[in-house]
């Protein structure tokens, strides 16, 4: 059922658009709403298309989590260029 509504939104998005992992509980809307623009973020917005929630497990971290994704860039490469870089 979620595969068949995932391809419904795919063939008439006109944008990029999250998509969260399945939930049956109401109160699992909040996470579901912030899993939906987490994946949004990772999606390129050059792009039409729809983009799971965990498909790209680094893009998910650095969409969720800048502060800790400027981190790991400086502590991967240095200090260079993009200091001062969000």
């Amino acid at each position: 059922m979620c595969e068949y509504a995932v391809d419904i939104v795919a063939s008439s998005a006109t944008a990029r658009v999250g998509v969260r992992r399945p939930f049956s509980a109401v109160a699992a809307a909040p996470d579901g709403l912030r899993q939906g623009r987490i994946s949004t973020g990772n999606a390129s917005p050059a792009r039409v298309r729809t983009h799971p929630h965990g498909a790209a497990p680094l893009d998910t971290l650095l969409a969720a989590q800048p502060a800790h994704a400027a981190d790991l860039r400086d502590d991967v490469l240095g200090p260079g260029p993009h200091d001062g870089l969000p």
